[in-house]
């Protein structure tokens, strides 16, 4: 295949696969995730960031439709694939990390969904501040692996904080809207 037209095969794919997800249809997506998953090791190789937003759209589909050790084995290689490619501070390591630590958590391997979601913090916090919203979802997830472990005291704090940059986020897209009308 020439290189344009396997660059437009595995973006069609996982266009097409999106679109079936965006329905809630995940096993129609899988088969073409998997299509387009070739197409890019082929082309790209294993651990190309193309290959990699592959891989976790797999995982997804995967996730999706409770096929949690298929989950579990796609986000451990595209965690290794990122590390590789990106290093131990990138955002797509700590996304990675979060979603892993969903999945752990789901199977009920609560001790490694926490270093994972320990993991995805201090990424997230280094990388857009610890006020973001992001760092809010991953406290959020926190704090459901640390209940689940009988955690609570530790829970409730991860549950504050994210409380608390919740509203800060929302004071400042408030502020920002009444800025907006000030002329």
């Amino acid at each position: 295949m020439r290189a344009a037209s396997t660059a437009l095969a595995h973006t069609l794919l996982g266009n097409l696969a999106t679109l079936y997800e965006q329905q809630r249809q995940w096993s129609r997506a899988e088969p073409l995730h998997i299509r387009a998953l070739h197409i890019a090791e082929s082309f790209y190789g294993v651990d190309h960031p193309e290959t990699t937003i592959i891989l976790s759209n797999l995982a997804l589909a995967y996730y999706q439709q409770g096929k949690l050790d298929d989950a579990e084995r796609t986000l451990r290689r595209t965690l290794a694939a990122r590390l590789k490619t990106f290093g131990p501070d990138d955002k797509t390591v700590a996304s990675n990390a979060f979603w892993l630590a969903r999945v752990l958590a789901a199977k009920g391997n609560y001790e490694e969904a926490r270093a994972e979601c320990a993991a995805s913090l201090q990424i997230q916090e280094r990388n857009v501040g610890a006020k973001a919203l992001e760092v809010a979802l991953t406290l959020e997830e926190f704090a459901k692996v640390l209940r689940r472990m009988s955690s609570n005291d530790e829970a409730s704090l991860m549950e504050a904080r994210a409380k608390f940059i919740r509203a800060g986020a929302e004071y400042t897209v408030h502020a920002k809207e009444i800025g907006r009308g000030i002329k």
